[in-house]
């Protein structure tokens, strides 16, 4: 009779597509069930494959611990084991590629079907250690590697927390929190929905995710590393909001000020976190009831803003109503880079209210006025630049000498329609004056359009 070595490297040799085709001819060659004997063999196969670095080996072996284990009902030990010294390291060994995911995902559901939340907490908390585990500069002595500190910090937490400890790619561990995150996800919606108590150690993990990891989430969201800007800004904050969500609506109002005041803090730097806090913000900005900028009063520039943005009012309304978020956003709107000048545009694009648009026309020529100077060439903006006396209307008495001004920049009106136009320019002044839903815009945003000109 062929041993469980032979066995596997048959079905090796059979060069299945991925693991789900693998899982299926496992099934086929050894069944569902297996003896306590055999998932011990299989274990010592799985870790001599994994040490040898032969991965299709180890896939295979993988997925025979995936069916047997989901049907054994093993110990906990047992599960932590497969879990710790196969399952985590083989997603680790094929990072980056299909089978690691597949791997993540199997190892979520057996977690989840086997009631095994107490390990599903331990994997995030491994998660969360592996995606902060090389420290940003500020965590390096001078030769580059992690601090005495920073690494004494990092055993202690092993030692007081849990018991798996894995070093996982930053992409394995991103995918291995998102999956976590949407199993307790449909765990709790499922115990909601039969009207039944949720496991504990579910709530347990979607606490966690709403609390800690998304405040490591915020802080990896300005982090010099590339992978972990990519991982936190694509796939832990799509999955950790869902976990707030899951959890109440105060809970994820909370989540949403925390990252809002992130999001200041980083568009007030420049370069890299003005970078990415202009992304996040033009991400989730309807997520955010922001208030339109004022028109009555000309609001303080950026730099005259002595607070911290990240120390904005706790409240939710107080602090997207504050004019400093404004200020800033005008800072990012004649930024030196062209990314940040066009997303900053945007967020003004889509946080202006149709009814602001219809009402307070003079958004309308900001707005074109700024994508010309950005978008087009110098005689357009020449031909169009008069626009700007209706952001800020002259006095009565200098209405005549402006609108000469403008057509001698312009230079492209005979006499006749300088007449003309300085008599419907008279009559549009006193027409606004007439009209108090008629307002100019704050020379802080005019003055947007003068720095880019």
């Amino acid at each position: 009779m062929p041993s469980l070595r032979d066995k596997l490297s048959r079905i090796t040799a059979c060069q299945p597509a991925g693991l789900e085709a693998c899982l299926q001819l496992v099934q086929a060659v050894f069944g569902i069930s297996a003896d306590k004997e055999t998932l011990s063999q299989l274990y010592d196969l799985s870790i001599e494959s994994l040490d040898s670095s032969n991965l299709n080996q180890a896939m295979t072996a993988a997925a025979a611990a995936l069916v047997f284990l989901s049907n054994a009902q093993p110990s906990q030990l047992v599960l932590r084991q497969f879990t710790q010294n196969v399952l985590l390291q083989l997603a680790a060994a094929t990072d980056s590629r299909p089978v690691s995911n597949q791997v993540l995902q199997q190892l979520v559901a057996l977690l989840a079907s086997s009631h095994a939340w107490t390990i599903a907490y331990e994997v995030l908390l491994c998660a969360r250690d592996s995606l902060a585990a090389q420290p940003d500069n500020q965590a390096h002595d001078g030769s580059g590697k992690p601090s005495d500190r920073v690494a004494n910090h990092v055993q202690q937490q092993h030692e007081a927390t849990r018991q798996i400890s894995v070093q996982l790619p930053i992409p394995t561990a991103s995918n291995a929190v998102r999956e976590l995150v949407a199993a307790a996800v449909r765990d709790g919606g499922a115990a909601q929905q039969q009207k039944q108590t949720a496991d504990p150690a579910v709530k347990q993990v979607l606490d966690y995710c709403t609390g800690p990891l998304f405040t490591s989430t915020c802080q990896l969201l300005a982090s010099p590393v590339p992978a972990r800007r990519k991982a936190a800004f694509q796939q832990l904050l799509p999955a950790l909001l869902q976990a707030a969500e899951a959890v109440s609506s105060d809970c994820y109002q909370q989540c949403m000020q925390q990252l809002w005041q992130q999001c200041l803090a980083m568009i007030s730097a420049p370069a890299l976190p003005r970078r990415m806090g202009l992304a996040v913000l033009l991400q989730y900005c309807s997520a955010w009831p922001v208030q339109p900028p004022s028109v009555t009063s000309t609001p303080p520039a950026a730099a005259e803003i002595d607070s911290d943005p990240a120390e904005t009012v706790a409240a939710p309304s107080a602090a997207i109503s504050s004019e400093q978020f404004w200020a800033l956003l005008r800072e990012c709107l004649v930024d030196s880079e062209a990314l940040n000048r066009k997303r900053a545009f945007r967020i003004l694009q889509l946080l202006l209210p149709d009814e602001v648009l219809q009402e307070q026309h003079v958004w309308n020529v900001f707005m074109a006025l700024y994508e010309l100077l950005d978008e087009f060439s110098p005689h357009l903006v020449k031909a169009s630049w008069p626009m700007i006396s209706q952001l800020h209307p002259v006095s009565p008495e200098f209405a005549s000498e402006d609108a000469k001004s403008d057509i001698a920049i312009s230079n492209q009106i005979n006499l006749l329609k300088v007449a003309r136009k300085e008599q419907q320019q008279q009559q549009h002044q006193q027409q606004e004056q007439a009209d108090p839903a008629v307002l100019p815009l704050p020379f802080c945003w005019t003055q947007v359009l003068w720095t880019r000109a």
